[in-house]
């Protein structure tokens, strides 16, 4: 992505030449600050874009400065490479603030699928809902500018699905898992309609609790409330503006607000219907697998992963997974 002198990330790690001058977009992806032997601030900075990542320095910031590289902003620097101890170092001169959205699809960390053809699996998921009333409250809640913002928002702040459209992504993953299931459990009366509408809406209040990419904190809204609530005081709303059967409503809300299976999980109530215990179940297993996908990026094969937890990041308890190299082996 060049324009004029502007380079793309992955281009200056590859020439990284010393003392040449650089710019380039990318997102602040980590910041810590620090004070010099004179008592000048300084950054210490982890740029990305899409999957390439630099460390930088910006020496003797201001607070002007600083309020620009803040985490999870995207600027675009201008600097040099220097030699510090005989690696290469970025040195940033200069940043400005980058309000152009169009970027965000070139720059962000994504799904490994496409978003577009994300969003045409969830809408082809919207038709699936058979049941008119779920039909209806699924309708009315995806407005054009709702499916837009739903799209993008990312899956959570740290623990699983943080990349830009990882709602979609967890969403999606979880209503197809739901869909090949169904045949399995034929035997159990699963209303599917009723499964469909509450995977879909399970994590609908991220979009007011997280907000856009770069929102790096919980609003106030999703501070007091919580995605889990927020979702369930929409489907209310809707319900009574649609006058759906207070049954039908009540089941849907449940859902919701179940989704986490546990209370110890932050769930306000724990399943007390199939297509609740099934989501739940969902749910976890697809938060999970994302955890074991980042902690399986840039690991080299035949070589554990760092400790994790795979309950939450408070957790004492630490696991490791072994990437070996069976996938790549072909059966005779």
């Amino acid at each position: 992505m060049k324009n004029n002198s502007t380079y793309s990330l992955n281009d200056v790690l590859k020439e990284l030449d010393v003392n040449k001058i650089y710019s380039f977009y990318a997102l602040v992806s980590g910041v810590d600050k620090g004070v010099d032997r004179t008592g000048n601030n300084y950054l210490n900075l982890k740029l990305v874009a899409k999957d390439s990542a630099i460390n930088a320095k910006k020496w003797h910031v201001t607070s002007s400065e600083a309020e620009i590289l803040k985490e999870g902003k995207l600027v675009l620097v201008f600097g040099k490479v220097r030699e510090y101890r005989n690696l290469p170092q970025f040195n940033i001169d200069n940043a400005e603030t980058v309000n152009d959205t169009s970027l965000w699809k070139v720059l962000l960390p994504q799904p490994p699928i496409d978003i577009e053809v994300l969003k045409k699996e969830l809408l082809f998921f919207f038709e699936e809902i058979t049941d008119t009333d779920y039909h209806q409250v699924i309708k009315h809640v995806f407005d054009n500018k709702t499916l837009e913002s739903f799209c993008q928002v990312r899956g959570g702040l740290r623990i699983h699905h943080n990349v830009f459209g990882g709602l979609l992504w967890h969403t999606v993953s979880i209503l197809k898992a739901a869909k090949a299931l169904l045949p399995i459990y034929h035997y159990l009366p699963i209303n599917a309609s009723l499964l469909y509408a509450g995977i879909i809406l399970h994590d609908f209040g991220k979009i007011a609790e997280i907000g856009d990419y770069f929102q790096n904190t919980y609003s106030m809204e999703g501070k007091l409330l919580g995605h889990i609530v927020i979702a369930s005081q929409k489907i209310e709303e809707i319900g009574k503006k649609l006058s759906i059967n207070k049954t039908k409503l009540l089941l849907l809300q449940h859902l919701v607000l179940s989704s986490h299976g546990k209370l110890e999980n932050a769930s306000p109530r724990e399943p007390m219907v199939l297509e609740a215990f099934l989501l739940s179940q969902l749910d976890n297993l697809d938060a999970k697998m994302s955890m074991l996908s980042n902690n399986f990026q840039n690991l080299d094969n035949q070589h554990l992963t760092a400790g994790f937890s795979l309950n939450n990041e408070h957790s004492i308890r630490r696991v490791k997974f072994w990437k070996h190299t069976l996938g790549e082996i072909k059966e005779k």
